[in-house]
């Protein structure tokens, strides 16, 4: 049998493929979103050669939901916040297969069409941090919300870099981040290290990109 012929050329086809893989706390799946941002999940097994597709959200896709995360917790961990931009730009709060919108937690712009940087849950699940660029995108930063207070803080202030992907401690104390001379070029991005309130903030590895803690 002979496949039919095809070419790969320049840097093969924008936007196809799976981005952002985020783990389920309990490990039994794996979610991913399209380059179109429409989000799905797969089984940590999947039955060899079988196409697995299940949606994140029942119902219509959200627009602009690129990023998300599963809640840390055996408690949350069926709990999903992320970004959609449904009246503003928001953040959402939905159990696991629902429907959205489900309940708005926070709108970090009265505009349409922003975007978060990245979307993670604090281990203890009190609350989350998310990665913002300005309207003008000039520079972005990150910024905590707590659920008891629904009081937001703003954890870096860079005027001329951006704070992009990141991740948080197993403890909760330390956040590692990348800071980039651009918001969508690994070109010119280190990574950095700070406290969970933003102090102490240094260098940590020159040339670093997409960090994780163990």
């Amino acid at each position: 049998t002979k496949a039919p012929d095809f070419s790969i050329t320049g840097d093969g086809i924008e936007l196809f493929g799976e981005f952002r893989p985020t783990w389920r706390a309990d490990g039994s799946r794996l979610s991913y979103r399209s380059g179109l941002c429409v989000t799905s999940s797969i089984p940590v097994q999947p039955t060899p050669g079988e196409f697995v597709f299940k949606p994140l959200f029942s119902g219509e896709q959200p627009s602009g939901a690129c990023t998300w995360d599963w809640g840390p917790t055996p408690a949350l961990a069926d709990q999903i916040l992320y970004s959609a931009n449904t009246g503003g730009s928001s953040i959402y709060r939905i159990k696991e297969g629902g429907t959205p919108p489900g309940t708005k937690v926070h709108t970090f712009s009265e505009l349409d069409h922003q975007i978060l940087l990245d979307l993670q849950w604090l281990p203890d699940g009190s609350g989350f941090l998310y990665s913002f660029p300005d309207l003008a995108y000039e520079f972005g930063n990150i910024f905590r919300y707590d659920f008891a207070t629904r009081r937001v803080t703003q954890l870096t202030d860079f005027k001329d870099t951006y704070a992009r992907a990141f991740d948080v401690s197993p403890d909760g104390g330390w956040i590692v981040f990348e800071r980039a001379r651009k918001w969508n070029d690994d070109k010119e991005v280190d990574l950095w290290i700070m406290r969970i309130d933003g102090s102490n903030a240094r260098l940590l590895v020159r040339g670093g990109l997409a960090p994780s803690w163990r």
